[in-house]
C-alpha cells in the first residue's frame, strides 16, 4: 500500500477484519494524507443503507414502464377470476408469480451475469434485489434454495413501491423498513393467491430483522456520503463475530456500492480507486456475495477502480466466489504448501510448470518472502525484501504488540513512533 500510494496516489479504500491497518493509517496521517476510519459496531454512528439508489429507479424509463403496465392491468382486472380465460390478473401478467418450483437464486443471478452486456448501464434494481435477497434468506443454504423467481419478482415490486411511497412522503431515501412494509402489505393483495400472500408476509418479516439492534442501526437509517479522502479504512468489527454473517455480507455489498458511486463521481480525474479487501475469506463466506461482487465490479475498469482481494486461507472461499476469482487478472501467490496450491487450483487452472514454480518459493522472516506472479502474459518468481518500516507497521502478532508497547513506555512516544524505532532495530540487524 505504501508503494502504491507513493507512486500512483490512488484513493485507497480498505475493508479489514482484524485491525491490521491501524498503524498504517496513522502513518499516512503523519505524512499528510487525508484519512477516514470507520468501525462497524454498536458504538459507531455509521449507516450503510442498501436501498440508497432506489429513488433513481423512478427515473428509469424501462423499469417504470414495466411497473406501470403491471399496475394498470392489475387495477383493470382485479376482480377477474383465476380461471377466466378472457381476464388478465396480476399473476397472468407476471407468470413467474405462479411458479412455485424453487430455482437456486445464486444460479439465477450468475446466469443473468453471463447474459449481461458489459456495455449496459448499471443494473440498480438487480443490485438492490441481491441485497434484499441477502436479508430475506440470511445467506442460509436452505433459505436460498427455496427462494424462487416469483419471490424475486415480488421483492422487486416492493422496492419500486417503497421508492414511490418515499417520494410521496418527501423523503430522499428508502430504508429497509419501507421495503419490508411493502412486502407485508402484499399479504392483503386480492390479486395474489393465498400462497403468494403468505410468502410475501414471510419475506417482509424476514427483512424486519434488519430494522432492529445493530442491524437496524447500520442498515435501516438514511445514509450520507463519506468524506472524499485519500485513505478510507473500514474495520468490520462486530460483524466478523459468529451470528452476523448476513450483516457482514450486506455491509460489504454497501461498501461496493459506495466505491462504485465514488468512481462514477470522479471518473474523469485520472486518479484510480483501489478497493482492497483484507482477510477476504472471512468476508466472502455468504453464498450470495459472489454474484453481487461480480455484478458490481464488472464495469469498474471503465471507472478506473481496481478490486484487490487478499487472504491467507483459500480453503474458506465458497464455490460461489469462483466467478469473482476467475475475473482476477493478476495472482500474487506467496510461499505455499501443496494443499494451499490445490485450493488455488479450485479457482484458477495451473500448469505443471506453474505448480513447480509456486512450490519453489521460500521465505526467511523477517528478511524476505518469495512468491509467484501469474497473469495472462506470463508468470514470474520474485523475492520481496520489504523495507523495515512497512514490516514494523504491519506487526499484529501478540508478542509484536507487546514489544511495541514496551517501546512506547520506554521512550514516552506514540505507537507510530514506537514502530519507527522498531524499524530502525530491524534495519540495524540487516547490516
Amino acid at each position: 500500500c505504501m508503494l502504491i500510494m507513493a507512486i500512483y496516489q490512488p484513493r485507497l479504500v480498505i475493508a479489514d477484519a482484524g485491525k491490521s491497518f491501524d498503524l498504517l493509517q496513522q502513518y499516512f496521517d503523519e505524512m499528510g494524507l487525508s484519512t477516514h476510519s470507520v468501525q462497524l459496531n454498536q458504538d459507531a454512528d455509521v449507516s450503510l443503507p442498501p436501498f440508497v439508489h432506489a429513488m433513481k429507479l423512478l427515473d428509469d424509463e424501462d423499469v417504470m414502464t414495466s411497473y406501470w403496465a403491471m399496475e394498470k392491468s392489475k387495477t383493470g382486472h382485479a376482480v377477474a377470476a383465476e380461471g377466466n380465460a378472457g381476464g388478465e390478473t396480476y399473476a397472468t401478467l407476471a407468470p413467474d408469480l405462479k411458479a412455485e418450483e424453487p430455482e437456486p437464486v445464486a444460479d439465477v443471478l450468475e446466469a443473468e451475469e453471463e447474459e449481461a452486456d458489459p456495455t449496459d448501464k448499471r443494473d440498480l434494481l438487480g443490485e438492490m434485489l441481491i441485497s434484499a435477497t441477502m436479508m430475506i434468506t440470511g445467506g442460509e443454504t436452505r433459505e436460498v434454495e427455496r427462494f424462487t423467481r416469483a419471490d424475486r419478482y415480488m421483492v422487486s415490486v416492493a422496492i419500486i413501491r417503497a421508492a414511490l411511497a418515499a417520494r410521496d412522503e418527501k423523503r430522499s431515501q428508502v430504508v429497509v423498513h419501507d421495503v419490508a412494509i411493502q412486502l407485508m402489505t402484499m399479504a392483503r393483495d386480492p390479486s395474489l393467491s393465498q400462497t403468494r400472500q403468505a410468502r410475501a408476509e414471510e419475506m417482509g418479516q424476514s427483512m424486519m430483522v434488519f430494522t432492529q439492534a445493530l442491524r437496524g442501526k447500520l442498515f435501516n437509517r438514511p445514509g450520507n456520503d463519506w468524506p472524499d479522502v485519500d485513505v478510507t479504512v473500514v474495520e468490520m468489527g462486530t460483524l466478523t463475530m459468529d451470528g452476523y454473517n448476513d450483516a457482514l455480507a450486506l455491509a460489504y455489498t454497501s461498501l461496493i456500492d459506495g466505491v462504485q458511486a465514488r468512481g462514477e463521481r470522479f471518473q474523469a480525474q485520472d486518479r484510480p480507486i483501489i478497493f482492497l479487501t483484507d482477510e477476504g475469506h472471512l468476508i466472502s463466506t455468504n453464498e450470495l456475495l459472489g454474484p453481487k461482487v461480480a455484478k458490481g465490479t464488472k464495469m469498474w475498469r471503465k471507472l478506473n477502480i481496481w478490486f484487490w482481494l487478499a487472504t491467507q486461507n483459500m480453503m474458506d472461499f465458497p464455490d460461489s466466489m469462483s466467478r469473482v476469482l476467475s475475473m482476477c487478472e493478476w495472482w500474487m501467490l506467496l510461499t505455499m504448501d501443496k494443499s494451499e496450491i490445490e485450493q488455488v487450483a479450485r479457482f484458477r487452472s495451473l500448469t505443471p510448470e506453474q505448480r513447480q514454480l509456486i512450490e519453489s518459493a521460500t521465505k526467511e522472516p523477517p528478511k524476505y518472502t518469495e512468491g509467484v506472479l501469474i497473469s495472462a502474459i506470463g508468470q514470474w518468481l520474485f523475492r520481496n525484501v520489504p523495507p523495515a518500516l512497512p514490516i514494523a507497521l504491519a506487526m499484529t502478532e501478540g508478542h509484536e504488540k507487546a514489544a511495541r508497547r514496551r517501546m512506547m513506555e520506554k521512550h514516552r512516544c506514540s505507537e507510530v513512533d514506537a514502530a519507527k524505532l522498531i524499524a530502525r532495530q530491524l534495519a540495524g540487524r540487516r547490516e
